[in-house]
């Protein structure tokens, strides 16, 4: 499946006229610094009124599984929003939701949401938010914080910036540093930082 992704990213990256239909995608890796490496291969197909969202993702030594999820699109000039509902490849029912407001012509706030509800009760439901907001016109230097609840428990709240750079006009490189303040039983926070390829 790995794979599959991989080479559909590559496709997207070198066929400019996919990407202005609507096909996006991300490849992320990243580590919290206390072996907590991660991999993800995201696709995005947005339509005028329907979108689809596929993604391999892979914590080390943690999980490993495929998501898969349509749904609806709305739109109201500088408001975008994005409803999908779908499957994991490890039995859970699978919701993701994606708001994203234009500030300007390259500056966009985006705020992502999805949860994850098991069918197997030795699997813990979880929910992910993403927040994304420009500090420069450009767009290109953006705060940016995540944070996953698991059965309720805070996990992880990654704190940090990103910096975009433009490979062509439809792709670019980033990379995110962030901060993960201590929880639960932990005494110290964890400094990491993930990066990657979008293909927009």
């Amino acid at each position: 499946m790995k794979r599959l992704f991989f080479a559909i990213a590559v496709l997207i990256f070198y066929n400019s006229a996919l990407a202005q239909e609507g096909l996006n995608g991300e490849t992320e890796i990243g580590t919290d610094g206390q072996h907590g490496e991660f991999f993800s291969q995201f696709l995005n197909y947005d339509g005028a009124k329907i979108g689809f969202v596929g993604r391999y993702f892979k914590v080390e030594n943690v999980l490993e599984h495929g998501e898969f999820a349509v749904g609806p699109n709305v739109s109201t000039g500088a408001l975008k929003a994005g409803l999908r509902f779908g499957y994991c490849t490890d039995h859970e029912v699978m919701t993701n939701l994606v708001i994203s407001l234009s500030l300007s012509k390259t500056a966009i706030a985006t705020y992502i949401c999805e949860g994850k509800f098991s069918t197997n009760s030795n699997i813990p439901t979880t929910i992910y938010q993403k927040f994304f907001f420009p500090l420069i016109p450009r767009g290109n230097f953006l705060f940016r914080i995540e944070n996953l609840l698991v059965n309720k428990e805070i996990d992880f709240l990654r704190i940090g910036a990103e910096y975009e750079y433009v490979l062509s006009q439809t792709s670019h490189f980033f990379i995110a540093p962030f901060y993960d303040p201590p929880f639960q039983n932990e005494t110290e926070g964890k400094v990491g930082i993930q990066g990657g390829l979008r293909f927009l």
